[in-house]
C-alpha cells in the first residue's frame, strides 16, 4: 500500500508541477469549437496550456491544495483522463512516460529496502 501512495504523491506533484507547461498540435480539419462561434481553420496551431488545466478547478477541485488523495482508485474516476497531461495523451504522448514509471518504482523500491524499522 505504501508503494501506492507513494505513486499517488508522484502523480500530484507530476500535476502540480508539469514537466512541459504547454503543449502544441496543429489543426488537421476545420473544427468549430462547442459552444462558441470560433472555427479553428486547417493548418492552425493550437497551444494546450498544461500548467492551467492541471491548476483548474473545474477539473480539480481546490487546485492549489496538494491532495496525492485525487489519485486514488476511489477518486481517479472523478479525474477527466484528458485533463491530466504531464505526458500528454493518445498517439503522440511522451515516449519516456513508461521509462519514467518504471525508474520512479525502481527508485521507489531501493529506497524502500533502505529502510530501518524500529519494533517497540
Amino acid at each position: 500500500m505504501l508503494i501506492k501512495k507513494i505513486f499517488f504523491v508522484f502523480l500530484e506533484t507530476l500535476r502540480f508541477y508539469p514537466p512541459a507547461v504547454a503543449t502544441d498540435r496543429i489543426c488537421h480539419i476545420d473544427y468549430k469549437i462547442p459552444g462558441t462561434d470560433f472555427v479553428l481553420k486547417k493548418g492552425e496551431g493550437v497551444l494546450i496550456p498544461i500548467l492551467g488545466l492541471h491548476h483548474d478547478p473545474e477539473f480539480y477541485p481546490q487546485p492549489e491544495k496538494f491532495n496525492p488523495e485525487r489519485f486514488s482508485p476511489k477518486n481517479k474516476n472523478k479525474i477527466n483522463p484528458y485533463a491530466f497531461l504531464a505526458f500528454g495523451q493518445g498517439p503522440r504522448n511522451c515516449i519516456g512516460e513508461l521509462y519514467q514509471f518504471f525508474a520512479m518504482h525502481s527508485y521507489g523500491h531501493d529506497q524502500f529496502l533502505k529502510l530501518e524499522f524500529l519494533f517497540i
